[in-house]
């Protein structure tokens, strides 16, 4: 087991040496081939320190600058042009939902107020007629010694069959129509 702990080691360390000297080489190659930063120009002066040089660099760098400004500034408005758009969007729902829920109380209200006045009609209507009921007991039972067939006298018909009170077990077909056997009808 220590063995095989030395040899990765062994091998660790000869990996990690390869790679050094690999980026070593890669440094001195890379020295040898960079231009020099300023070589010399045929008029005498640097290519680096010209005076126009550093201008059109000055101009190229506001140019970008303008631009990158520009775009910066359009996206911005456009965001702040969408951003408004959604609030008014939503201004607009809110205030088609505070409508709806007028309205909504509303019918609500007028649902309520005609129920409590329906109830109020027919509390009064059930009122009248137990005052009538009352009253028609109360006369009932001030008439206590008149018989029944007395009393059929006031009444000229019975108000559930509608025959005359003093039928008794008349019928209502004239004695002058025949019936015709298979027949639907009655001359």
């Amino acid at each position: 087991m220590a063995s095989q702990k030395a040899q990765q080691l062994q091998r660790k360390h000869e990996r990690t040496t390869i790679y050094k000297r690999a980026l070593d080489t890669q440094v001195r190659d890379r020295k040898s081939t960079d231009p020099p930063e300023c070589q010399a120009d045929n008029s005498g002066f640097n290519r680096c320190e010209t005076a126009t040089s550093n201008a059109e660099g000055r101009e190229r760098a506001q140019k970008h600058f303008r631009i990158n400004f520009s775009t910066a500034t359009q996206q911005k408005k456009e965001e702040l042009h969408n951003r408004q758009e959604q609030l008014q969007k939503e201004r607009e729902v809110l205030k088609h939902n505070k409508m709806e829920l007028i309205l909504d109380h509303m019918n609500r209200f007028e649902k309520r107020r005609d129920i409590s006045k329906s109830l109020g009609d027919e509390w009064s209507r059930n009122a009248k007629l137990k005052h009538q009921r009352e009253e028609e007991d109360r006369r009932f039972l001030r008439s206590a010694g008149r018989l029944l067939v007395d009393k059929l006298a006031e009444y000229k018909c019975c108000c559930q069959c509608k025959r005359r009170t003093t039928n008794c077990g008349e019928t209502n077909i004239w004695k002058d129509s025949h019936y015709l056997s298979g027949s639907q009808f009655m001359i």
